[in-house]
């Protein structure tokens, strides 16, 4: 195991079939190891750890720095200077130190424990059947009950949170019927004002309230509408980000209640839309709707299509005033209005001759196959020869916000970088008509990126084509 001040438990394998001992072992083990030890975790809370966690520092687990040992109660994890060692179901505690220091900190793991399932398959190992390691990790998930791991395992995330919370109020399981209610629970110290860790007592009160009453606590407003919308949140989505954009969307307006009540499910494109007032206002419920029945990347597609076409409508109003009132005085009933009604804006900025003074310099440097579009006017002929809107994303260039770029080779393309989170990464890469760009032009793009100085595109990601 590598040395690292906190330790992050991953069970999560590719194929969720259920394998044989020789897949989990592999799986486990190999290159694509399920579990990983790395460094930057938050430090956990709980009691005083002191007596319990030293009772057995000098006995077997702490001192003989065996990488994984389970005791019956404790699960141990070695590295090179670390030890951390957490408590099993249902204390489901955790502690950390350096091996040379005398005092335990409390921890909280982040842990995957979609796996659980798998070692299922592993129910009743015969002694010697498992490699010690994983043996004692089997040992340590099997004290877990079955019926809270059928409910924890699905989650994408928060696994040690929502174990945490039902050790401490086993009734919360009647809460998992919706998905984000008992993770919304399970998180409450990211929630409820102030963002204290909440005892297990006033989550135990909490649990026999209406849900209304719950989620009011959590700062969601008190109707019973936002408990069915919360109650149509799908699993596979949740995350603490999505569920206060949610929280944050229905506080700031009842059109937000009144959108999101008519979609299901609520998907992170559909939240995108109604969380602002401006692309909110610009869709109707069946909009909405279709949003939701489409797939990430497309439906995030849809929204940029949407956000772009409310851009041009705005630039166009003072040159084109006739066109753009057209355009924009009803709203966007479906995709296919939304793509139409773009196109049409698409060819009328084309007409204009923008002008002004020029971008600030490039954040990447261009060469011969990547030309930066340094003014207005190369903006607008970008946006007339490559049939899209590029032309309307100066003022997002002056902002500091992105930069667009001319691709030459291997196939003529517009390029968008965003400035995110302090670094210049790869936002979208469009061929004429906001066509799909073959592979080979992703991979020029790649490895123009990935030779730029640190902090100019390292967290560039390799893109898909879609076609």
């Amino acid at each position: 195991m590598t040395d690292a001040p906190s330790v992050i438990i991953e069970l999560a394998f590719m194929d969720r079939a259920l394998p044989d001992d020789a897949a989990i072992k592999s799986a486990f083990f190999g290159q694509q190891a399920a579990l990983g030890i790395r460094e930057g975790l938050d430090a956990g809370v709980g009691p005083d750890p002191a007596a319990a966690a030293t009772k057995k520092v000098g006995a077997s687990p702490a001192a003989s720095r065996t990488p994984v040992v389970f005791d019956g109660e404790s699960l141990w994890l070695n590295s090179a200077s670390r030890i951390t060692r957490i408590a099993a179901w249902p204390v489901l505690q955790a502690w950390t130190k350096r091996h040379h220091e005398q005092a335990w900190r409390p921890h909280r793991p982040r842990a995957d424990f979609r796996s659980l399932l798998l070692f299922r398959a592993v129910a009743a190992p015969e002694p010697g059947g498992l490699p010690p390691s994983l043996a004692a990790w089997h040992a340590f998930l099997m004290t877990i009950p079955p019926h809270v791991q059928d409910a924890v395992a699905p989650y994408p995330s928060g696994h040690w949170d929502l174990l945490h919370l039902l050790a401490a109020v086993p009734e919360g399981l009647d809460l998992f019927d919706a998905p984000a209610l008992p993770y919304c629970l399970a998180f409450a110290r990211r929630f409820h004002k102030p963002l204290t860790e909440t005892d297990p007592k006033t989550l135990a009160h909490l649990v026999r309230r209406p849900r209304r009453a719950i989620l009011a606590w959590l700062g969601f407003p008190e109707q019973e509408a936002v408990v069915r919308i919360v109650g149509r949140m799908p699993m596979q989505v949740l995350s603490v980000r999505l569920l206060r954009t949610l929280r944050m969307a229905m506080l700031a307006s009842p059109d937000a209640v009144r959108l999101l009540g008519h979609v299901r499910p609520i998907t992170p494109a559909v939240l995108e839309i109604v969380r602002g007032r401006v692309l909110r206002e610009a869709v109707t419920p069946g909009f909405l709707q279709e949003m939701a029945e489409r797939e990430d990347p497309d439906a995030q597609l849809q929204v940029r299509l949407l956000r772009d076409t409310l851009d041009m409508a705005s630039l166009l109003r003072a040159r084109a005033a006739q066109v753009a009132a057209a355009i924009s005085t009803s709203r966007f009933r479906s995709c296919a209005d939304l793509k139409r009604r773009h196109d049409t804006l698409v060819q009328e900025l084309a007409l204009l001759r923008v002008r002004g003074r020029p971008f600030p310099p490039p954040p990447v440097q261009g060469n011969a196959d990547f030309e930066p579009l340094g003014t207005p006017y190369e903006l607008s002929r970008e946006g007339r020869l490559q049939q899209n809107c590029v032309a309307s994303y100066g003022r997002r260039i002056r902002q500091g916000r992105c930069y667009l770029y001319r691709v030459l080779r291997p196939e003529r393309a517009t390029l968008a970088l965003v400035l995110r989170r302090e670094r210049w990464v790869l936002d979208d890469v469009r061929a004429k008509a906001n066509r799909p760009v073959a592979p080979a032009t992703l991979q020029a793009i790649s490895c123009w990126l990935e030779g730029l100085p640190r902090g100019l595109g390292d967290d560039v990601p390799l893109l898909k084509s879609d076609g």
